[in-house]
């Protein structure tokens, strides 16, 4: 049986506060990747990218994800990007329920607006980098068992519908 829940989604929608909302209310130990990958480097994410590039944070996102899937009895919150690599996924999958969390846009763009720590959202149109991001890992969000709209709904009600689903299953 597959005893953890991995939370997916682009940035903005939610991950942590209904991650933790979620394992509280599941008693579930609660693990957000990104927190996991600053920890192993002593970096934030966003030194983290201007040091050493997207595609050396992905490496360690790797890692972190291999050590991180083997648990058991978790909420997982991993980061926007971990659905780019397939191998992350598959091994979530393993002991894990994927849930997807999808907002709109707009509501994303609200949401991280006046957050400067977003590497991938610098130096273009926020707004527009939020949808050409969006449109680019579409298909790859398509990997989760369930999804949640976080656009209009409140953290609670986000963690009854998750409960609920997994309930069901």
């Amino acid at each position: 049986m597959k005893s953890n829940i991995v939370l997916v989604g682009f940035m903005g929608v939610g991950k942590t506060p209904i991650g933790l909302k979620l394992a509280e209310k599941l008693k579930k130990m609660f693990i957000d990747t990104d927190k996991e990958i600053e920890a192993f480097l002593g970096m934030k994410i966003s030194e983290v990218f201007a040091a050493h590039g997207e595609k050396y944070f992905r490496l360690k996102e790797n890692e972190i994800i291999d050590r991180i899937a083997a648990y058991e009895n978790c909420v997982i919150s991993t980061g926007g990007g971990v659905v780019l690599d397939n191998k992350n996924i598959d091994k979530l999958k393993e002991r894990g329920i994927i849930i997807c969390l999808s907002a709109s846009p707009e509501a994303i763009y609200e949401r991280v607006r006046n957050d400067n720590k977003r590497p991938l959202l610098a130096g273009e149109d926020m707004y527009e980098k939020i949808k050409k991001i969006l449109k680019e890992r579409e298909e790859k969000y398509r990997c989760a068992d369930y999804y949640v709209d976080t656009s209009i709904i409140s953290i609670d009600e986000a963690v009854e519908d998750i409960i609920s689903f997994i309930r069901n299953t």
